[in-house]
């Protein structure tokens, strides 16, 4: 299997848009504190997950590769 990697020069602006995104989501537009009211927000283009599924998938995800938890990685189960 071969895997293909992404171009590097694009990883750190996606990287970037991303972290800005979900801050937004936890703090509102404005940035600033954490707003524990935000954890129940739905996630825009995700319906199904809230703000805390988000949290908890970005944390997890990290958990499962630093703990060598990658065999079903992609999977629905393991997602």
């Amino acid at each position: 299997m071969s895997l293909e990697l992404p171009d590097p020069a694009r990883i750190g602006p996606a990287y970037a848009g991303i972290r800005s995104r979900v801050a937004e989501l936890i703090t509102g537009p404005g940035g600033g504190e954490v707003d524990p009211a935000a954890a129940g927000t739905v996630v825009p283009l995700t319906p199904a997950w809230t703000v805390h599924d988000l949290l908890a998938h970005l944390c997890g995800t990290v958990e499962d590769v630093l703990a060598g938890n990658i065999e079903q990685a992609g999977t629905e189960p393991w997602t």
